[in-house]
């Protein structure tokens, strides 16, 4: 059982995303690894290891472990066919992705060791760690990232989201409205086709206020021309689509012209 926060360089709880995994890439050249030419990079696996082989498990990850024969760091499942073609194990190592909200959350995992990272989109580091889990017992862990990237003066914005609202789209408004806080997005667009979606009042139930606001926007989608967004966009949800009737266009059947 794994119970996840993450807090910034303040210890301010953060909305963020948490990936878990297995040998998960960590590198593209030999700087990535270390400065004293310990440990280079394998450009096939994309993974640190030791520059003369390895002669015990302690020589590589705690996620991996060392074959003598080979005197190479390896990971339990590497070599198994991946779940792309069917099999169990995901090419890139990951096993889960969740989205945490300030609150921290907490995940199931059969027993074993793992690489945590956490990230919060491009403007924050990232955190590796590596966790332990034991059946029977709860695992606590607290990750951190920092703003690396100074925004004063401009925001992070997505002007065309969709959601289940949308004939394209099945992802739930809570996780949707999670997913781009734990991105670091500050401000997201609903523009689901033909329909009006207020993703506010989501927003407001998961505590993310403070992280993040939303507008409301439209994606008209007339099959003979083309598809236009638009934005914002008043919204009543006595309406049909909850479009005003004032703003409402039925462009079914329409030639191009008279849309």
């Amino acid at each position: 059982h794994l119970d996840v926060e993450v807090r910034d360089e303040n210890g301010l709880r953060l909305p963020a995303r948490i990936t878990i995994g297995r040998c998960m890439p960590e590198c593209a050249v030999d700087a990535d690894c270390s400065g004293d030419g310990a440990r280079v990079c394998d450009p096939a696996e994309r993974r640190c290891v030791p520059a003369g082989g390895c002669s015990a498990d302690s020589d590589c990850d705690p996620d991996e472990s060392c074959d003598l024969a080979s005197s190479q760091c390896v990971c339990d499942g590497r070599y198994q066919l991946p779940t792309e073609l069917g099999g169990h194990w995901p090419v890139d190592g990951v096993t889960e992705r969740h989205y945490v909200s300030p609150d921290g959350d907490e995940f199931e995992l059969p027993a074993g060791v793992y690489e945590l990272i956490a990230s919060r989109g491009i403007e924050y580091s990232i955190d590796r760690q590596y966790v332990r889990l034991t059946s029977g017992k709860h695992t606590r862990v607290i990750a951190h990232v920092e703003r690396v990237i100074d925004t004063t003066g401009f925001i992070s914005a997505d002007f065309h989201v969709h959601g289940s609202n949308s004939p394209d789209s099945a992802v739930p408004t809570a996780r949707r409205v999670m997913s781009f806080a734990g991105e670091g997005v500050e401000l997201l667009t609903g523009t689901d086709h033909d329909v009006l979606t207020d993703y506010q009042p989501m927003l407001r139930s998961l505590g993310l206020e403070p992280w993040m606001t939303t507008q409301t926007g439209v994606e008209s989608s007339p099959l003979m021309l083309s598809h236009f967004l638009g934005f914002p966009m008043n919204i009543d949800v006595t309406q049909p689509q909850q479009m005003p009737s004032s703003s409402r266009f039925d462009w079914y059947a329409r030639d191009a012209k008279a849309i």
